[in-house]
Formats: C-alpha cells, structure tokens, sequence
C-alpha cells in the first residue's frame, strides 16, 4: 500500500520505491508461472524446439522444481521436470486459459499426451499427484490422478479418472487396490522407464471423465477407467499437464533421478489416440465372421 506523503513529489517516490520491491522480489523468485489462451482446436505441441517453454510452464522453482528441454524425447524433443521437494507445488505445463474453438464454447475436452516416468520418480515421490486439472462450470475440476498401491519398498503408481478427487481406478475402488495393469515403478511387470500414451477425457453432456492408455507393445491399448461426473456446463482451462505434487502428508524427497517427461500433447474436443508409430507391436484386427454351414 502507498504512504501519502504531504507532496505530490514525495507520494510518487514511494510509489517508484514499491515498484522497484516488486520488481526486486520477482526477480530473487525461482517460480514461473506462465500462461496461454486458446481459441482453436485441435491445438498440438511437438516439443521439438523450447519455444513452449517462454508462457507454458507451470513450476514452483523455490520448492526445487525445475523444468529443462531435452532432446531425448520420444520423437525430438520433449519437456522434462523435477517435482517440487519438501510441500506441495505445480511442476508441468500450464496454463491453457479460456479453450474454445474459434470462438465457440465447449463441453468436451481430451488431452493427450506421452509421459515417461524416471527409474528415480517413485521412490522419490509418496504423494497423490494431481496429473491433469480441467477447469469447469457448474461442478468440480474434472482431474487426472495419480495414487500408490500398497506402500512399502514393492509399490507402485496408477493413474485414476476423477471428479475432483473423487477417482476410479481400475479396480473399481477410489486408489489403486492391486489389480492395476497399469503400474508404474521398477518391479519386473511395471513400467518405469519407458514411453506411455495417456489420454484423459471429460465430457460434460455424457457425465463422464475417461482414461485411455496405450503402451508401445500394445498389452495396454484403450479405455482403462472412467468416472461419473455432474452433466452440464462448459470446459473453461487446463490449469496444468504434468502435476500439483503432494498432499498434507507426503511429499517429494529427492532430486536425484527424480523426473518425468512429456511429448507429443495434443488438446481436442474429441478422442485423439495415440501419435502415429507409437504402437510398437498393435493389437491384431478383429477377426472376420464365417458362416460355416
């Protein structure tokens, strides 16, 4: 708040003064906090070049979170983040504000993108992970979660579809419950290290929030879990891709290894599927019916 002092000079060296604090204090913070609107759909980034990087990230850099471009990515580059250390906080891409397609509201939205998950991000990471934030009229954020099953040196990390953080996974339960396929750790049947296609689906007409994931050798290739969701409304923002990392209890411990990456998003308000060539070994056709008689 500015002093009045009793001159119009001294009252708008104060105000010079306030400015410089400001700018002095964003200049000392490590956070970036950026944003894009979008007026157009399909909308695609490729992350063959950093360009993204100048009003698409989303990351708390006084909490150790850090964001990179890497050439490492499934195809060219891709995004790479630690996750924040020691609190809660945003590591990903963000924000998307204001999503229409030229000029029309929608009531959809499908999100998808690759994700690789580092030998490092599990046993560097306890807590629940906001993945995907879709923001909404007339009910809760539709969300993108991610839980542990069980806890312990053997667990794993699932994806769920949820209504706030009302989740179904594939179990059928509201966290991870040890009939997951999709598993993401280092245990011999989990799938660190390696490239996932996931796609998160909210349909505000249908009442639905959908998870697809496909895996390059076509043992994970559709819908995985799905959620009831209010019906009504319009999809307004996607606050973040990549993560709101913690919860009261838990919260990353380490920066060593500790990282996951993106590629080939794309944002539609309809199903995507993955990128062409992802599918190393594709499920086989249907088989043709033949009337034997």
């Amino acid at each position: 708040m500015s002093i009045l002092t009793g001159n119009k000079t001294g009252y708008t060296l104060i105000k010079v003064k306030r400015v410089l604090v400001l700018l002095l204090f964003f200049c000392l913070s490590n956070n970036v906090f950026a944003g894009r609107g979008i007026n157009s759909l399909p909308f695609s980034e490729s992350f063959d070049s950093s360009t993204y990087a100048g009003d698409l990230l989303w990351v708390d850099g006084n909490l150790n979170a850090s964001h990179s471009w890497t050439q490492s990515g499934w195809s060219g580059g891709a995004a790479q983040f630690i996750p924040p250390i020691g609190q809660e906080g945003y590591s990903g891409l963000g924000a998307f504000n204001g999503i229409n397609d030229n000029g029309a509201q929608i009531t959809r939205i499908n999100v998808r993108f690759l994700i690789y998950h580092s030998s490092g991000f599990i046993p560097g990471n306890s807590g629940v992970n906001k993945l995907v934030i879709v923001r909404r009229t007339g009910g809760a954020r539709p969300m993108l979660l991610s839980n542990y099953y069980p806890q312990g040196n053997s667990r794993y990390m699932s994806y769920g579809a949820c209504d706030g953080t009302d989740c179904a996974y594939q179990g059928g339960g509201s966290w991870p419950d040890g009939t997951d396929q999709l598993r993401i750790g280092d245990g011999p049947t989990y799938r660190s290290r390696e490239w996932i296609s996931m796609e998160f689906e909210a349909d505000l007409v249908a009442g639905t929030t959908k998870l697809y994931v496909y895996t390059t050798d076509g043992l994970l290739s559709g819908l995985y879990t799905q959620q009831v969701i209010p019906q009504g409304g319009v999809i307004t923002d996607v606050d973040i891709i990549g993560g709101y990392f913690g919860n009261s209890a838990n919260f990353s411990t380490t920066t060593v290894n500790n990282y996951f990456m993106i590629d080939e998003l794309v944002i539609d308000n309809s199903y995507i599927g993955p990128p062409a060539g992802f599918l190393q070994n594709p499920p086989p056709s249907a088989p043709e019916v033949t009337d034997v008689r």
